[in-house]
């Protein structure tokens, strides 16, 4: 019996338990912090100010919500084309439970974060009702005929659920609400629509027809008849972008430090010395060592090295009857016949480097031959010696110009992130390169111009890197790039036209000009030349190479069509071939001997081969309507909040 009645009164003890149990979880379960109701009065005033006042209950249990909570407004936008778009704010009043309360303003990324509380109170648990009054500009669309405000009434970015809400929105006086529309729940979903009610032809009101998950939200939609709500000028317009987009009026100046300071460094070093008459002369000029060869007329000349030079160069070894060149297949096979000619210095490194030892030929094969290849390195470093008598090529401007390149890129990020810093960087920038121009105007100084590129370089990637890191980069639109494709566009223009020849330099290229006129110059216009050489098949292979490195061999060649027409007869062959040179190519042209044909095919035959044989192989106001519907999130205002 005693056993029956403490099984009964075990069964009792655990059904009041699990009782018990039901009833904390219950509390618990009841006790959640959320936010209980959430009203959000907005009127749109004539001055296009848009007013709010949002009355939020929330329900404390010391969990997330200690000592108050914050609201975040987002004040940072982008259009279509990555430009920023900015928002007013400005914070009005904040109460709790009826009474003022503490709070704070910081900075965010893209806004601002109201908290509200003090770190030495810690709120009882509870309801406690916060309001929150602002307001904000720019959130009025102005089109053609219509106003429209597309407003997150409730933001997105709530952590916690909202069991009711509410809107209102009043426009001005007058004004007749046309369209009305809400989007509720997570940014981007336009499925859960909310019907206004209109209170009056101004005004009306949006009511939630079920609760709120944390991170949605409701996005207000309507339009009206432009003419209630002032619009903005052109000059209002003008000046708002301006301001957003600070980093642009920054990109503009660093885009005109750039090109004024490489179009001083053009003008003070970069510009040719006033070129002297050009006299034709029957012979090249002479030069430091003496009579320059093909090589370094071409060389002077274009102020660079191509491998047109090193073929110039080969048929000028030929045609002293140091060697011979011959056309075998795609093969053209070099043997030296005489070593006792003189050479120019350029001309007696590729004898060093292709007949050294007892092998007196060496082929040119169209694949890359390492050896020929270091041939003709060497050949251009033996040509190429001593260029700073004859141009300067100016390196010290031109990467200093691509360091202010870079300099205005680091700039604009940081004006990204704030325009006070990018207006500051830009200063530094202008200041350094006046400081580069300063140097460079003074002889005496110009060895100081070196540390104007690194500095640059070095100043440009620091203010980079901390406009990255201050999310600058967030901060600049598409438009940047525009910028940047401009900027190496100037600097890459002025690092050609950079090299300038010296006062020496454009004397021989004078000299080199006046030799090209006698070459080029045709039959009818010789006869104004005061006793130019006889033409002989000597003279024609003599001069040939120059021709060559001038660009001039057909016309060279023209002028000699009869004299080695005569000279094939008086040997009895069909056409005139040099002796030291033998392929398989005709020098005839509609049906007759062609000089011309003679000189462009020795150098198109050699400068093919030189090619491959020393190359590597490769290892803004879009309507929320007009758009096609607007979503939940998609307007301005918004934001979230938590608590702390």
């Amino acid at each position: 019996m005693l056993a029956g009645f403490y099984n009964h009164m075990s069964g009792g003890i655990r059904f009041l338990g699990l009782g018990f149990l039901l009833l904390v979880l219950s509390a618990a379960a009841s006790a959640k912090e959320d936010i209980r109701h959430y009203s959000s009065d907005i009127v749109v005033r004539q001055d296009g100010v848009v007013e709010i006042n949002e009355t939020i209950a929330v329900n404390v249990e010391g969990r997330a919500i200690k000592r108050g909570i914050f609201r975040d407004f987002p004040t940072e936008y982008e259009d279509t084309y990555g430009n920023a778009i900015k928002v007013g704010f400005k914070l009005l009043s904040v109460k709790r439970n009826g009474e003022p309360e503490a709070h704070s303003l910081k900075p965010l990324s893209n806004g601002v974060r109201i908290r509200i509380g003090s770190k030495n109170l810690t709120l009882s648990h509870g309801i406690h009702r916060y309001d929150i009054r602002y307001e904000t500009t720019w959130q009025v669309t102005h089109l053609a005929e219509t106003d429209e405000l597309y407003f997150n009434a409730i933001g997105q970015g709530w952590r916690f659920p909202i069991q009711e809400a509410d809107i209102t929105v009043t426009l001005p006086e007058g004004a007749t609400i046309d369209r009305a529309t809400a989007y509720a729940g997570r940014t981007g979903r336009s499925d859960w629509k909310i019907t206004p009610t209109h209170i009056a032809s101004n005004k009306l009101h949006y009511s939630l027809d079920r609760p709120l998950a944390a991170y949605e939200g409701v996005t207000v939609l309507l339009d009206w008849p432009k003419g209630f709500v002032a619009r903005p000028t052109a000059t209002d317009k003008a000046e708002r972008f301006i301001s957003d987009n600070g980093w642009i009026l920054v990109g503009i100046i660093a885009l005109l430090i750039l090109f004024f300071y490489l179009f001083g460094a053009w003008k003070l070093v970069g510009k040719d010395p006033e070129s002297g008459a050009i006299i034709a002369r029957y012979g090249p000029p002479v030069g430091p060592d003496g009579e320059m060869s093909p090589a370094l007329c071409r060389f002077v000349s274009k102020m660079a090295y191509d491998d047109t030079a090193f073929t110039a160069a080969l048929i000028s070894m030929a045609a002293k009857g140091y060697l011979k060149i011959t056309e075998k297949g795609d093969r053209v096979v070099l043997t030296c016949i005489s070593e006792k000619v003189p050479l120019s210095k350029g001309e007696a490194v590729i004898a060093s480097h292709l007949f050294s030892g007892l092998d007196d030929t060496f082929t040119i094969k169209k694949k890359y031959d390492k050896t020929f290849a270091r041939c003709v390195k060497k050949f251009s470093f033996a040509v190429g010696r001593g260029e700073s008598k004859f141009f300067k090529r100016n390196y010290g401007p031109i990467v200093a110009g691509f360091g202010f390149w870079v300099f205005g890129i680091g700039a604009i990020l940081l004006a990204g992130a704030n325009i006070l810093f990018g207006l500051t960087a830009i200063l530094a920038m202008g200041l350094l390169a006046a400081w580069g121009l300063k140097r460079l105007n003074n002889p005496w100084r110009q060895e100081e111009l070196g540390l104007t590129a690194p500095a640059a370089l070095v100043f440009g990637i620091g203010a980079g890197f901390i406009g990255i890191v201050s999310g600058g980069i967030l901060g600049v639109g598409i438009l940047a790039l525009g910028y940047i494709f401009l900027g190496l566009l100037v600097a890459i223009f002025f690092a050609l036209i950079m090299k300038a020849p010296t006062p020496y330099g454009q004397q021989l290229m004078d000299e080199i000009e006046g030799f090209k006129l006698y070459m080029s110059v045709a039959e009818k216009d010789r006869l104004n030349f005061h006793n130019p050489p006889e033409r002989t098949p000597e003279l024609f292979e003599k001069m040939l190479p120059y021709a060559i490195a001038l660009g001039v061999e057909n016309e060279w060649g023209d002028q000699f069509d009869d004299v080695l027409a005569k000279a094939a007869a008086a040997k009895g062959q069909s056409e005139y071939s040099p002796t030291w040179y033998v392929g398989h190519r005709s020098f005839r042209s509609h049906g007759h001997f062609s000089a011309a044909m003679l000189g462009g095919a020795v150098s198109s035959a050699v400068t093919s081969s030189i090619a491959a044989a020393s190359t590597p192989p490769s290892s803004s106001g879009s309507s929320g309507f007009s758009g096609g519907g607007g979503f939940s999130g998609g307007g301005g205002g918004g934001g979230g909040g938590g608590g702390w």
